[in-house]
């Protein structure tokens, strides 16, 4: 138990924030949940998930996801290209279908694990959130995907 106290104390100094493992997804203290803010032209780029409890971090730029105003959910696993249907709300709600096509070049392990975990995420959502340039999609058990505003330089 004194270990436990240590290390919690030493994350403190560290200056740990809230977003480690087996954690649900941080809430966003001032979310909205602006339909024209979700389906930007702009895009997002997958930053980190939460899933089964566990964080995980995404490689800078490599994972973009973007929701168009008709109902379609695309994006990049690198090398590949996947699109899929969601609905969204006003209120927040979120519900992305299970079912994905994807092009199917042979992908790195470590690209297939992480884009694993982003289209199960996606597909088990129930809520999206906004702050700034931060979106985040939740599911009920409070895991789900940090996204922030992809920039024309990492769109290319």
């Amino acid at each position: 138990m004194r270990a436990l106290l240590l290390c919690l104390a030493a994350c403190l100094l560290a200056g740990c924030d809230s977003f480690s493992p087996s954690d649900a997804l941080p809430a966003l203290p001032n979310a909205t949940a602006d339909l024209a803010v979700l389906q930007s032209a702009d895009g997002w780029i997958v930053v980190a998930a939460v899933s089964g409890g566990e964080a995980i971090q995404f490689p800078s730029g490599a994972f973009p996801v973007y929701f168009s105003a008709d109902g379609m959910l695309s994006g990049r696993i690198p090398p590949n290209a996947y699109t899929g249907e969601y609905t969204a709300s006003e209120d927040g709600s979120l519900a992305v279908s299970d079912r994905f096509v994807s092009t199917l070049i042979s992908e790195s392990e470590e690209s297939r694990r992480l884009g694993g975990i982003l289209l199960q995420e996606l597909s088990q959502a129930t809520r999206f959130e906004i702050e700034g340039p931060t979106l985040q999609v939740r599911s009920a058990d409070g895991d789900g995907v940090r996204l922030g505003r992809l920039s024309v330089q990492e769109a290319r």
